[in-house]
């Protein structure tokens, strides 16, 4: 939870700007070791009408004046739970008022605390609702032990208009015989009214003399002796607001002026009444003073302020302190400084990031004039992306797909995808978020890239080189919501939430899968905030698309549960017209992904008007490949949805089939090769298919590690979003040095080679697919090439028909071989786990090896021998018997490049002269009608 921190000489009494909703008695800083009643007043907070309230308790024994949500200890509650533990008391008659006796002591109440005689300095609060789902935010810390407690202000920062009252209350844990309030302006202490006799509390009303710090000291005679307590408050008198419309060509956030760089011109959308807002930052110091009072529009939707004098390029980090208690970056900065976690990115990753470390004011906005521009590569303006029903996508979370972390780094590694054969990338959403290791589905900053990847430079560099290798960047946005630190939601909040009047956010999300706060996409507000977030992504880093998080969530249509949520929707349907028309609008043929699953009725709408919807076939393809051959695949040629077997969601399939696969005899899907094998299978009956396709990163090493592992190895839900050990690297898994698992991704960018470099027959030609049964197929028929694919999904071994669309000679592709065929229903015997793919034209021979193809017949195994082995001249490779042609001998180099190939009619006996190749390992193949036969050679320094 964000926490909100006054300033303050000393420490403060209740350390919330929600303190007010909470009274202690006997006293309002009571001892720890006597009894103590909280009462809480909902009113007005997001708990308001609540049946149930409990007080999420603990205590903080840190003697510091800044408490954190680090600091607590002996927590007290079950968050979530309807346990009982923390349940408050109704107070009868007034159903927002709810009180919990923390006794015997309050030192006893938090029995966990260690050691249970340790000083208690603060108690700390969060009030929820029974299953945690609605709570007070900032947390409340209330100072302890205090003899005198400062009840008001509640704020130490006070702005108010010049001749107006503070009112001043302090109240006593006990009677005093006098109390007394005097201020301290400069001059020294002035009584402030009169003192009060034989009381606990007191309430004067100060008027300062101006702007600046006041110190307000309270002086309680109890028993004979004065004690004293002492508050600094920082008093702004704020001047008329001058009312002014916005300069010509003025758009909402920071306007830079490419004339003058020294000069911009700051506005903050209010949609409604907000008083007065300062602008505050490193060009004035921090201080809320008349210069940098803002103006207001007349309609008084705007505030704006130019600010001139500035140093051309240097980085200034300001804050819009509106009416004196929100101060927020620029909902439309494009960086921010961020005091907690700034400090964790990489000088390398980030350099040069500006010092700002007010965790007192929170999240803080960039500015900086005269920046350095990016510039693109002269090709980028004639880059056409892939048609959006040939996307192959890489979905990829940039924390866990590279050691650095950093769009550069990612740039320079597309090699990878690349040779892959992917055409296009899904970056999990990149937009400022909480934190620095998350998944990005905490969006505060929209305009913002996060820092912890890089600069904005380096994100251009990425899409740039991505463009440069025909490779698509498509982003994951969260526009259903937004967390608690956007300035959207602070501008408009109550107790941390957003309130009834907050023009951009429901209170109460519309929907049962929400997180964050939801935002309205009815809302006129939210509608221009979106299209302009949507707008400057096409047009300042020219990303190709956006997969939306959660579009079935836009909506203004309540449901409490999922049955009713998946309803066809009118209003949903008329949203995503409208946010599609804008985005086409601006770049017209811009991917448009939804993550909807939604009804089909509804999908078809939206497919029919152009977006692609995701649609989850995981669940299918695990069951398929763990061996459940009853299982039926449906949809996977759909070419308006985006078809998956993985996703950053679903569980990881290859630890699918390492933790559950069918065991028969000696075939164990759960052994390592086997499983690769079984991935290998799958993606020859998923990615051949027609229509756009999608895989999770390092789906082609077969990673299997569950999408649960926490970072000490164990698996708990609770650790679904912990970074995830790398496949490569020093401090990696090794999955990428594997040779297995480099034959998986060998095979996969096969698959997508022959797919890719044949579009026409993958795409256009016409399809018969087997979805059922223990061996399946796969056939398609084109004016130039038909393609019979074949696979046994079984554990035991089994002789299907490929049911080739004509006799003659077929290629087997991953063999290169001729495949004769004399009867479109001949019989195929296949190993368990086993595919064969046929082509009518013989494609390029991928590297050999990289699969389990037809298998090398008893006899050869036994009479095939090469020698000498080493060699470093002549090669003889004689067969017993001879074997009936035709016959295709190859040899491949260490780098799998073939460099020797002779067919003939029949072989016994062939001589090869190695002299003219380097030593090293190489691997020579025999290619019969029967099947192929590998052997190592290694040739030798001459």
């Amino acid at each position: 939870m964000r926490r909100i921190l006054l300033f303050t000489l000393f420490s403060a009494s209740v350390f919330s700007a929600v303190a007010q909703l909470v009274i202690l008695s006997p006293c309002q800083s009571p001892s720890p070791d006597q009894e103590v009643t909280i009462t809480f007043d909902a009113s007005g907070t997001s708990l308001e009408g609540e049946t149930k309230v409990y007080a999420h308790a603990g205590v903080v024994i840190n003697n510091t004046n800044t408490p954190t949500g680090g600091d607590w200890t002996a927590v007290k509650g079950s968050w979530g739970q309807d346990n009982g533990v923390g349940l408050m008391t109704q107070v009868p008659g007034q159903p927002n008022k709810w009180t919990l006796v923390l006794g015997p002591t309050l030192r006893s109440y938090f029995n966990t605390l260690s050691p249970a005689n340790a000083p208690i300095y603060w108690l700390a609060v969060v009030f929820r609702n029974a299953n945690g789902s609605k709570q007070t935010s900032p947390d409340i810390f209330i100072r302890l032990n205090k003899p005198i407690a400062l009840t008001q202000p509640q704020q130490r920062e006070i702005f108010i208009p010049a001749g107006n009252a503070i009112p001043v209350s302090a109240s006593i844990c006990s009677t005093a015989s006098s109390i007394k309030v005097s201020v301290n302006e400069g001059s020294g202490f002035v009584d402030i009214g009169s003192p009060v006799l034989n009381t606990n509390s007191i309430s004067v009303n100060f008027i300062p003399t101006g702007s600046g710090q006041k110190i307000v000291r309270v002086t309680a005679t109890i028993e004979g002796t004065d004690q004293f307590l002492e508050e600094t408050l920082t008093v702004f008198n704020q001047p008329p607001t001058v009312i002014q419309a916005l300069p010509a060509g003025a758009k909402r956030g920071i306007n830079y002026n490419p004339s003058n760089p020294s000069s911009v011109t700051l506005v903050l959308e209010t949609p409604l009444e907000k008083n007065f807002v300062y602008v505050a930052g490193d060009f004035n110091n921090w201080q809320a003073n008349d210069a940098y009072f803002m103006k207001k529009t007349p309609d008084a939707k705007f505030f704006w302020l130019t600010l001139n004098g500035l140093t051309p390029g240097q980085q200034y980090v300001f804050q819009y302190w509106v009416d004196g208690n929100v101060k927020i970056g620029d909902p439309y900065a494009e960086k921010v400084a961020d005091p907690w976690n700034d400090p964790f990115i990489p000088n390398s990753t980030y350099p040069n990031l500006p010092i700002y470390t007010k965790t007192e004011y929170g999240i803080a906005s960039v500015l900086q004039t005269n920046q350095t521009a990016y510039t693109w590569s002269p090709n980028e303006m004639t880059w056409q992306a892939p048609p959006k029903d040939q996307l192959i996508i890489y979905e990829l979370l940039l924390r866990d797909f590279i050691g650095t972390r950093k769009y550069r780094d990612l740039a320079d590694s597309l090699s990878y995808l690349k040779k892959l054969g992917i055409n296009a990338i899904e970056l999990m959403p990149i937009m400022e978020f909480e934190g620095n290791l998350s998944w990005g589905y905490n969006p505060s900053y929209f305009f913002a890239p996060d820092k912890f990847y890089g600069t904005k430079n380096d994100l251009k560099y990425l899409v740039d080189k991505a463009h440069q290798e025909g490779i698509a960047i498509i982003l994951d946005i969260a526009l259903n919501h937004a967390f608690g630190q956007c300035p959207l939601v602070q501008l408009y909040s109550n107790g941390g939430q957003p309130a009834e009047n907050n023009p951009w956010f429901n209170v109460v999300a519309r929907h049962p899968f929400n997180v964050g706060y939801d935002f309205n996409h009815e809302s006129i507000y939210t509608q221009q905030f979106a299209d302009s977030v949507i707008r400057f992504w096409i047009e300042e880093y020219h990303i190709d698309g956006y997969r939306f998080d959660l579009s079935k969530g836009f909506t203004q249509r309540f449901s409490s549960n999922v049955s009713e949520w998946n309803v066809y929707d009118q209003s949903r349907i008329d949203i995503w017209k409208r946010i599609s028309s804008k985005i086409w609008s601006y770049k017209p043929n811009a991917y448009i992904i939804l993550e909807h699953f939604g009804g089909d009725a509804e999908e078809n709408v939206l497919a029919n008007e152009g977006m692609l919807l995701w649609r989850r076939l995981d669940e299918q393809y695990a069951a398929l490949l763990k061996g459940n051959t009853s299982t039926v695949i449906s949809g996977a040629d759909s070419r308006t949805r985006v078809t998956y077997m993985e996703s950053h969601d679903e569980e990881r399939l290859a630890y699918e089939l390492r933790t559950s696969g069918q065991q028969t005899g000696g075939y164990n899907i759960r052994s390592v090769k086997t499983m690769l094998d079984r991935i290998k299978l799958g993606a020859a009956f998923f990615y051949t298919l027609p229509g756009p396709k999608m895989l999770w990163q390092f789906q082609e090493l077969g990673y299997d590690k569950s999408i649960n592992t926490c970072t000490n190895g164990t698996i708990l839900p609770s650790c679904r979003l912990d970074n995830r050990p790398l496949p490569w690297g020093t401090a990696g898994l090794g999955y990428y040095e594997n040779a297995d698992r480099q034959r998986l991704y060998k095979a996969m960018s096969a698959i997508f080679k022959l797919v890719n470099t044949n579009r026409s027959v993958f795409t256009s030609g016409t399809i018969l697919w087997q979805q059922s049964g223990d061996t399946r197929r796969i056939n398609i028929t084109h004016p130039s090439m038909d393609v019979a694919i074949l696979g046994n999904f079984s554990t035991s071994a089994r002789s299907a028909s490929a049911n080739f669309s004509k006799t003659g000679t077929w290629y087997d592709y991953f063999s290169g071989l001729p495949y004769e065929v004399t009867d479109r229903q001949q019989q195929i015997s296949l190993s368990p786990g086993t595919f064969y793919i046929f082509t009518t034209v013989q494609q390029p021979t991928p590297e050999p090896e990289l699969i389990v193809g037809l298998e090398e017949p008893a006899l050869y195994n036994k009479t095939i021998q090469v020698f000498p082995n080493p060699a470093n001249g002549r090669v003889f490779v004689t067969a017993d018997e001879t074997i009936p042609g035709p016959v295709i001998i190859k040899l491949y180099n260490p780098n799998g490049q073939l460099v020797y190939k002779k067919q003939m009619e029949g072989f016994a006996i062939e001589e090869i002269e190695t002299n003219q190749y380097p030593s090293g390992l190489y691997l020579l193949r025999i290619n019969t009608a029967r099947g192929f036969i590998t052997r190592k050679l290694v040739i030798a320094d001459n």
